[in-house]
């Protein structure tokens, strides 16, 4: 089962009741969605939502640097 693809999406919701962190209030909720796709067309999904940003950060690194060590590499390997 090797990965054929890597993709992730950033989403914005706001908050019903937004928390406070410190001084700061949290307009938004930024989420990122990140999917691995298999050759056999299975498709794995998972998301983390930073509390303070940093999505386009995290996304860069998966795309810059994970995703090119990853396509080709067999998604059962999950440890590795």
């Amino acid at each position: 089962m090797l990965i054929k693809d890597i993709r992730t999406k950033r989403l914005k919701m706001p908050w019903v009741a937004p928390p406070r962190t410190g001084l700061r209030l949290i307009g938004d909720r930024d989420y990122l969605i990140v999917e691995v796709e298999t050759q056999s067309g299975i498709v794995g999904m998972g998301f983390l939502q930073p509390l303070m940003g940093g999505t386009a950060v995290i996304e860069a690194c998966i795309q810059q640097m994970l995703k090119p060590i990853l396509i080709g590499e067999d998604a059962t390997q999950i440890e590795r």
